[in-house]
């Protein structure tokens, strides 16, 4: 197919190598070391807490995701990726976040950490479609992770959609 342009393909790096990417659209992970909000911008840091963080994500206020401080919340400790234009704010190299669709979480897998793989499945990827108005808390987890272990058999071998579906079953008992 001549003449058709080549799909770009995005730059995945480490917070680490931000500054050297200003400018450049990219996926940037790195371990969240702090979420904090201020004059309703959410900021998430990256490595090392604020003013030294590698890189920060700002969240815009009056967006639907400043909306859902729970999910930015949660993010502290975890592995993520955020996807966006880097620039250099105030000298240090940071993205804008609008949408949920630009934050990438590394969950646990279901063997090593189940109760960060189900808070990943039920709280993070499929909330929304469950219609929860606010995230199950540990306890509730707990108990859903009882409730799988008596009544699904291998339920971490399970992929996620199978498993966000027994929710509703789940919260009838």
């Amino acid at each position: 197919m001549k003449g058709l342009p080549l799909p770009l393909t995005l730059v995945s790096i480490k917070d680490s190598e931000a500054a050297d990417h200003i400018g450049e659209e990219a996926e940037i992970r790195g371990i969240v070391s702090e979420v904090c909000t201020n004059l309703g911008h959410t900021f998430i840091a990256f490595s090392r807490k604020f003013p030294n963080q590698l890189f920060t994500g700002f969240v815009q206020p009056d967006t639907e995701l400043s909306a859902d401080s729970a999910f930015l919340k949660s993010l502290k400790g975890k592995e993520i990726s955020i996807i966006g234009m880097i620039k250099s704010v105030l000298g240090m190299s940071a993205c804008a976040v609008f949408t949920k669709d630009q934050i990438k979480v590394k969950w646990k897998g279901a063997k090593e950490d189940p109760f960060d793989y189900l808070s990943g499945v039920v709280n993070d990827r499929y909330r929304e479609n469950l219609g929860l108005v606010r995230p199950l808390d540990a306890m509730e987890l707990r108990n859903f992770k009882a409730y799988l272990d008596q009544n699904v058999e291998h339920w971490e071998d399970k992929d996620s959609e199978y498993i966000w579906k027994l929710i509703p079953k789940f919260r009838r008992k």
